[in-house]
């Protein structure tokens, strides 16, 4: 058993290690905090089931005007 686990075919650990090592190298740490931005939240109050289309168009406008994006 020894000589299997020291040879790397114990592959389940292998396989941990390396997703261990793949999300460490793309984790980003978000501050526990942080302040919502404004567009967000007026997104989580918007109700899209009820808009009409022309209605959708003009709040996204508004929220891309809020973003700062011209």
């Amino acid at each position: 058993m020894q000589d299997l686990e020291r040879s790397g075919a114990a592959g389940p650990r292998r396989l941990a290690e390396a997703v261990t090592q793949r999300s460490r190298a793309g984790a980003m740490q978000v501050s526990l905090f942080a302040d919502l931005h404004p567009v967000v939240e007026a997104l989580r109050k918007l109700d899209v089931n009820t808009l009409t289309p022309l209605d959708a168009l003009n709040r996204l406008f508004e929220l891309q005007r809020m973003a700062g994006d011209n």
